[in-house]
């Protein structure tokens, strides 16, 4: 995975705002349809090349406004995903999404 890959799929970059914010880079991308934005996919990119380690780690979080049919919180989904595709992170939250049967995270209005 890389930032040219994630920038050609659709996400947007943003830098990291808070000192709570531990990556380096955050690349997000809100997954809509016609009833409107079921989640956001966050790509979060770890520079470890800074403390003198050779790789940038990946790793992608799914947030869910009001959970799921069995779970109605928020809730949000991390998993590494250092050796996958952007479309095989997108292929996974799809599928997260449809097997967790979570609410819309935001309906369109009308």
């Amino acid at each position: 995975m890389t930032e040219i890959e994630l920038l050609a799929g659709g996400y947007r970059k943003y830098p990291p705002h808070t000192v709570l914010d531990r990556f380096d880079a955050l690349f997000q991308k809100t997954i809509r349809d016609e009833k409107g934005k079921r989640y956001s996919v966050n790509i979060r990119m770890w520079d470890h090349t800074k403390y003198n380690a050779d790789y940038v780690g990946w790793d992608v979080e799914l947030r869910f406004n009001d959970g799921c049919d069995w779970y109605p919180h928020n809730t949000i989904i991390t998993a590494d995903c250092n050796d996958v595709t952007t479309a095989e992170v997108q292929e996974w939250a799809e599928q997260v999404w449809l097997r967790l049967g979570p609410s819309y995270y935001e309906l369109n209005e009308g």
